[in-house]
């Protein structure tokens, strides 16, 4: 696995031996990464990284200019294997690491993100309320995106404040992205 373009293009990230962690596939995230060219911009953007397993969307963003990324994971190798890669690509004074359930740190979250990425397990049972919980939770800025990588058969429920704009299929695996936009709270 490797990061596909930017400052740190073509470096190897460190990666489970197993496969108890399934990182974004390169492929999968080169189509991200070209949907994400023409709704943000990167260059010194806060980002979200839910689920972040080896933190390979997360460190494609620092990679390509965001200032800072939060990876949130709840496996103590998962959380081993972004500290690692943190080291390996020099880039930890611009990351913070938690160790939490995405759905706890949802709940008592602070700051505001331009974009979120949600990698979670195909067996975790709460992806399809996903983007009600971060709408909830507040996290993201107006204008912001949320990307979610999922099985084919799953569908959302409504969220408060996002709109699906787009979704890409990879065979049995489905990214899609919300775009959030501000709820009468938020103004």
């Amino acid at each position: 696995m490797r990061i596909i373009a930017g400052t740190y293009g073509g470096r190897i990230l460190a990666a489970p031996a197993d496969r108890s962690i399934r990182p974004a596939m390169d492929r999968v995230r080169g189509t991200i990464f070209n949907m994400l060219q023409n709704r943000i911009a990167l260059d010194g953007a806060s980002v979200l990284d839910l689920f972040a397993g080896s933190g390979s969307l997360g460190f494609e963003c620092l990679s390509r200019g965001a200032a800072r990324c939060l990876f949130v994971d709840s496996d103590e190798q998962a959380l081993a294997i972004i500290r690692r890669n943190a080291e390996l690509l020099a880039c930890a004074d611009r990351c913070d690491i938690v160790a939490d359930d995405a759905q706890a740190f949802l709940s008592r979250a602070g700051g505001r993100y331009h974009l979120c990425f949600a990698d979670p397990p195909y067996a975790y049972e709460a992806t399809g309320g996903l983007p009600g919980l971060v709408s909830a939770s507040g996290v993201l800025a107006p204008g912001a995106l949320l990307i979610i990588e999922h099985t084919r058969k799953l569908r959302f429920a409504p969220a408060p404040g996002f709109a699906e704009i787009a979704r890409k299929e990879f065979g049995s695996t489905v990214v899609t992205f919300f775009s959030h936009h501000a709820k009468e709270s938020d103004r």
